[in-house]
């Protein structure tokens, strides 16, 4: 699956926060992804707070690949990467909501 891109690329330089907010239908396999770049931070609690929202209502897995740390404070299990590999795994305790994060 290749999505068509639902914004235009940043420019050069540009901070990009990527957003992936996934769910695989029960029965027919569909996957959806949403990818976001370059939110300021009122924007991007907008859009988390949407995806908290689905995530909740619709009890849907939700998988936010970023390299803004602080959103890890909204999931269960946080996976950190390097290398393409899984090298440590945390879960938290208790999930902040969207609208509590602040970076």
């Amino acid at each position: 699956m290749n999505p068509a891109p639902l914004l235009p690329p940043p420019p050069s330089g540009a901070c990009v926060l990527e957003v992936r907010a996934v769910r695989k239908g029960h029965q027919t396999g569909e996957v959806g992804v949403v990818a976001l770049h370059a939110l300021d931070v009122t924007t991007g609690i907008t859009v988390l707070e949407a995806i908290e929202r689905i995530n909740r209502d619709l009890g849907t897995l939700t998988v936010i690949i970023t390299h803004n740390a602080v959103m890890a404070e909204m999931a269960d299990r946080v996976l950190f990467l390097s290398d393409g590999k899984i090298v440590k795994e945390r879960r938290n305790e208790s999930r902040r909501p969207a609208s509590g994060l602040e970076w």
